[in-house]
C-alpha cells in the first residue's frame, strides 16, 4: 500500500461519574471515571507532576462489557473496546504546541489566535475496531440509514448542537445527517473496493478474521459518521478532537506529555514492521491501545497520535474565532468538498510527522487511505 495521499492542511493555508450510554447498535459503552492514562499507570504531564485530569490517576473498573462489545483492547487486549472516558471542558488554543514547525510551509505553531472553548463531553478511549464495525456495515447492508438530523450535539445550545461558524446568515447549529448522504454511504460498504481500498487489513470482512482489534481503516467521512449515530454518539467537531489531543489548557506538544514521539508510544513510520520496511504481506495498525499507557493522552484515549487517521465533523477552512463549541459545517469554495481529519498513521514517515495536535489535515470524504473512526458523545 502506499503512503497516506493526506493533505496537511496548514501547507494550503496562509495563514464524572461512571454511567453507561445505551448505543443504537445494542452495546452498551462504559463511561469510566475521569481518571487518566490506563488501567495500570497514570501519564505524566508534560513537566514530570502529576495531571490533574481527575480523581484517580486510573481508569475506573469497568463492569464486564457485553457479548457484542469484544474486550481485546489495550496493551494486554483485555480492556472493552466500548471504553468510553469524560473529558472535562475548557478553553484551549487550536493548533498549538508551542514549539514546532511544519519543515515545507514553514508555520510555526505557537499562535494563539485560534482560541476555542468546549464543554464536557466523552469521547472513546479506543479507535472503531473491525469487529465493531462489521455489524454496522451489516444493518446498512440491509437498508438502515441514520434518520434525517441525527447526530447532532444535543446536549449543547438547547438541543440545537454545534454553533456552525461557517453561516454568514447569523447565527446557525449544525443539522445533523443529512438524507442525500444516503447512497454515498450505501455505496461506501457495498463496494469499498471503489475508493481505493478492500484489503482486509484495511476494511470489514464479513466474517471475524484476524484482524478485528486493529482499527478500521478506509473509511468514508460518510460512513464514519453514520457509525458513530449507529452506535448512540457523533463525530467529535475539530475543536473537541484537538482539545483532547492537547490535553486541554496543558496544550501538551504531544498527547502523552513533551516527550518525543517514538515506537514506544505511538505507531507510526512502519513500527511495527522494525527495519524490515514496509511490506504488503504485514501488518500495518496495531491492536488498540497497545502503546497504552505510554501513548495516551491526559484523559485517557489511546492511539491519538499514530495508528489511524480520524474523522471530525468539519469542512476544511481557515479557523473563524470566536469558537464556542463551535465547527465548520458548510463547506468552502476555496478549499473544496474535503473534510478534516487528525492524528497520525501507521504509514508518515518520521520527516513528515507534525505532533498531532497542532497539524491539520484534510481529504475528500470518499478517499479515506489510513483513516478510521473515533467516536465522541455526550457527557
Amino acid at each position: 500500500m502506499a503512503p497516506s495521499s493526506r493533505r496537511p492542511l496548514f501547507r494550503a493555508l496562509t495563514l464524572a461519574l461512571p454511567a453507561t450510554v445505551a448505543c443504537g447498535s445494542g452495546l452498551v459503552h462504559e463511561l469510566a471515571d475521569g481518571g487518566n492514562a490506563g488501567p495500570d499507570a497514570a501519564v505524566a504531564s508534560p513537566e514530570g507532576s502529576a495531571p490533574d485530569a481527575g480523581p484517580d490517576s486510573a481508569l475506573a473498573d469497568a463492569s464486564p462489557a457485553p457479548p457484542a462489545c469484544p474486550s481485546t483492547c489495550g496493551p494486554s487486549a483485555t480492556e472493552s473496546c466500548c471504553t468510553t472516558l469524560p473529558v472535562p471542558g475548557g478553553t484551549f488554543y487550536r493548533s498549538y504546541d508551542g514549539v514546532s514547525c511544519d519543515e515545507l510551509s514553514g508555520v510555526c505553531f505557537n499562535q494563539t489566535t485560534w482560541p476555542a472553548t468546549v464543554s464536557d463531553f466523552a469521547l472513546d478511549r479506543f479507535e472503531v475496531t473491525m469487529a465493531r464495525y462489521r455489524p454496522f456495515a451489516a444493518a446498512v447492508e440491509g437498508g438502515w440509514h441514520p434518520d434525517a438530523g441525527a447526530g447532532k450535539h444535543t446536549h449543547l445550545n438547547g438541543g440545537q448542537g454545534l454553533v456552525d461558524v461557517a453561516s454568514e446568515a447569523g447565527v446557525a447549529h449544525e443539522t445533523g445527517w443529512d438524507p442525500s448522504w444516503n447512497a454515498e454511504l450505501s455505496s461506501s460498504i457495498s463496494a469499498p473496493d471503489a475508493s481505493g481500498c478492500g484489503d482486509e487489513k484495511d476494511f470489514f470482512t464479513p466474517s471475524p478474521g484476524p484482524y478485528d482489534n486493529r482499527p478500521i481503516a478506509c473509511v468514508p467521512w460518510w460512513a464514519a459518521y453514520a457509525f458513530c449515530i449507529w452506535d448512540g454518539g457523533f463525530l467529535p467537531s475539530e475543536a473537541e478532537w484537538n482539545y483532547a489531543a492537547s490535553g486541554g489548557s496543558q496544550q501538551r506538544v504531544y498527547p502523552w506529555g513533551s516527550e518525543p514521539i517514538d515506537c514506544t508510544r505511538a505507531n507510526f513510520d512502519w513500527c511495527l514492521l522494525g527495519d524490515a520496511g514496509p511490506s504488503y504481506d504485514d501488518d500495518y495498525a496495531s491492536v488498540g491501545g497497545a502503546y497504552s499507557p505510554l501513548g495516551d493522552g491526559l484523559f485517557g484515549q489511546a492511539d491519538l497520535e499514530g495508528n489511524v487517521l480520524e474523522w471530525t465533523l468539519d469542512y476544511s477552512s481557515n479557523y473563524v474565532t470566536p469558537c464556542v463549541d463551535c465547527a465548520y459545517l458548510e463547506l468552502d469554495p476555496a478549499f473544496g468538498d474535503q473534510r478534516i481529519d487528525r492524528s497520525s498513521a501507521y504509514d508518515q514517515e518520521t520527516p513528515y510527522i507534525t505532533p498531532v495536535v497542532s497539524e491539520r489535515g484534510a481529504r475528500e470524504p470518499q478517499i479515506p487511505l489510513s483513516t478510521g473512526i473515533r467516536c465522541a458523545r455526550a457527557p
